[in-house]
């Protein structure tokens, strides 16, 4: 509340708070009375990012092209945004954008957040929201692969069955997700995506 002492006659009211649109009213003061205004100041709405590029936030992407684009908010005028490593950033006027979309690139390989805040007529600035995007352009280490049944290369074993185990591939950023291999006389098969494949870090293959 804010109380004042004017003259009769017609004047308007106009209240601002940061994160809040502009309220104002218009209001008449009789001579040697008193009058109590209500203004009523709603939130500037917090717009919703998407990411065409990086869609889902919980997927590593071997893409470092990164675009993000949003709603236009009603009454606002500019938007600050920031892209850096922390999670719960509020943007400030050092970038800033009057469009609806922006594109980041050249970005390495880890865990990068958006942060974006919608700016009113009046300044007025809205809750920021925070967009998580994760890349990984560093391809895993090759695994170290052994075999508890048969685990001299090159001796005759009794046993049809072989099993195979191997140290996860070491990636320090996503970690691996699945592993492809073959398992046939040549000692040259080139594996690729259309090879057989599993996520786990030992199997057992028959010998055909």
């Amino acid at each position: 509340k804010y109380s004042l002492v004017v003259a009769s006659g017609a004047y308007q009211l106009v209240a601002k708070a940061n994160g809040y649109k502009l309220g104002k009213t218009n209001v008449t003061i009789a001579s040697g009375s008193t009058k109590q205004q209500d203004l009523n100041l709603l939130p500037i709405p917090e717009p919703f990012v998407d990411s065409p590029s990086h869609a889902i936030q919980s997927k590593w992407y071997n893409n470092n092209a990164v675009t993000f684009t949003w709603a236009p908010i009603l009454d606002a005028t500019t938007y600050y945004y920031s892209f850096n490593n922390s999670p719960a950033t509020d943007p400030t006027a050092v970038y800033q954008t009057t469009g609806t979309g922006i594109a980041f690139n050249d970005y390495g390989d880890g865990t990068w957040y958006f942060h974006l805040a919608a700016i009113d007529d009046s300044g007025g600035q809205s809750k920021s929201v925070h967009y998580k995007v994760m890349i990984d352009l560093t391809a895993p280490a090759k695994p170290v692969v052994a075999s508890n049944s048969h685990p001299l290369e090159g001796k005759p074993y009794a046993s049809s069955v072989i099993q195979f185990n191997f140290n996860p591939a070491a990636n320090e950023t996503s970690g691996a997700d699945v592993y492809y291999y073959a398992l046939d006389t040549s000692s040259v098969t080139v594996i690729s995506t259309n090879s057989a494949s599993t996520n786990l870090a030992n199997i057992e293959l028959p010998v055909q």
